[in-house]
């Protein structure tokens, strides 16, 4: 032991005690034998937060501010369904220049505003205006073109008005020759052709179609393509020669549409093969000629129409059935056969020699003949037949 080094021991004292400030020159001033501050675990830990504080404003500022410039800059889309062009900026002056550059399954947002271009769309695509009334396509194609071409499956038109006032039979607004194609909330007007569909499984939601001095809608099947399963919901179609026209078209479904003073038909089934078409919930009033025009269009379906001031012909048309509806009236020619099930209100009936019309079911509000005006004119009584 008297070898070894005796350590003084020195006496552990709190930090508040062992060190004083001088309160006269802000010196600090320790007691001799102080041992060095330790970090305090509090003190770290609020170091830290301090940190993690700083740096979340930071990113936050950056998401807000620098990311939404930058997402600007780079309007093509990287990802399906995200907004690949605004229209009518700097970035893309054009509708057709956005379309080009666009990935596949982008959403196109169109300003408002006169947009005089021709487009044609080759990719799957969602173009969407503002509101109808305000975001509008008015270039003037050339004759017999369409001032928009669907060439693609799966495109989408939203909210545009579409007007093309060029010379020809056949010049169309929008010209459908991609299945599975969907419009909605558009105006189709000052046009010959509102809407002409070459193939299938196109869908015509909520439009309304005016002064189509030849069709509103055109579905134009032939013998080497099919138009079929087109569905037209909630449409109007005013002051139009055709409200709507089918050619080579079947299995199709007309529903919730409203047809006022077109100059030829509401409906016009033309040509043959239009077969097993239904057309439900319809109001047709006031067209020149007639409601609805069927020629070689077997199985058709109608219910729940209002066929008022307007006559349905049927020629060589049949298996049709008619249920649930209210009709001026109804003429039957050329070895057609008509079934009317639950009638609400029939005014006249007219067959040639060669046709027929049944009576499946009787309402309790009309019992022909007697509260049912049945013209025949020179035809015969045989022809209309009350079936139990």
């Amino acid at each position: 032991m008297d070898g070894m080094q005796r350590v003084p021991i020195v006496r552990r004292h709190s930090n508040r005690n062992l060190e004083r400030i001088n309160q006269n020159n802000n010196r600090r001033i320790v007691t001799p034998f102080e041992p060095e501050k330790p970090l305090h675990k509090s003190i770290a830990r609020r170091a830290i937060l301090r940190y993690v504080r700083i740096y979340s404003m930071l990113f936050l500022f950056m998401m807000g501010t620098i990311m939404p410039a930058i997402s600007a800059r780079n309007i093509v889309a990287t990802e399906i369904n995200q907004v690949a062009a605004i229209c009518g900026t700097n970035e893309y002056p054009s509708i057709q220049q956005a379309i080009n550059q666009a990935l596949p399954n982008a959403t196109i947002i169109v300003t408002a505003g006169a947009h005089n271009e021709r487009l044609t769309v080759n990719k799957s695509l969602i173009i969407r205006g503002y509101a109808p009334e305000t975001t509008k396509l008015t270039a003037i194609s050339g004759e017999n073109n369409a001032v928009l071409t669907i060439n693609a499956q799966g495109v989408t038109i939203v909210n545009l008005s579409v007007y093309n006032k060029a010379q020809g039979l056949y010049t169309t607004g929008i010209s459908v020759r991609g299945s599975h194609t969907t419009i909605s909330h558009c105006i189709l007007q000052d046009t010959p052709i509102g809407i002409a569909v070459w193939s299938s499984n196109t869908t015509i939601t909520r439009c309304t179609f005016c002064n189509c001095t030849d069709e509103g809608i055109a579905l134009l099947g032939s013998s080497i393509s099919t138009c079929d399963d087109t569905r037209i919901i909630a449409c109007v179609f005013l002051k139009n020669g055709d409200g709507i026209e089918l050619q080579r078209s079947s299995e199709n479904l007309i529903a919730d549409c409203c047809f006022y003073n077109n100059t030829h038909a509401g409906i016009d089934m033309i040509k043959c093969l239009n077969r097993n078409n239904s057309v439900n919930d319809c109001s047709f009033s006031s067209n020149y000629c007639f409601g609805m025009y069927c020629a070689s269009a077997p199985s058709l379906s109608m219910t729940h129409c209002t066929i008022l001031h307007d006559c349905i012909e049927l020629l060589n048309t049949k298996g049709c059935v008619l249920s649930s509806s209210t009709i001026t009236e109804v003429r039957l020619l050329d070895n057609t056969s008509l079934f009317i099930d639950q009638p609400r209100q029939i005014a006249c009936i007219n067959c040639d020699p060669t046709s027929r019309c049944f009576f499946v079911r009787q309402s309790e509000s009309i019992k022909p003949p007697s509260q049912v005006k049945i013209s025949f004119q020179k035809y015969r009584l045989q022809n209309l037949q009350f079936l139990p």
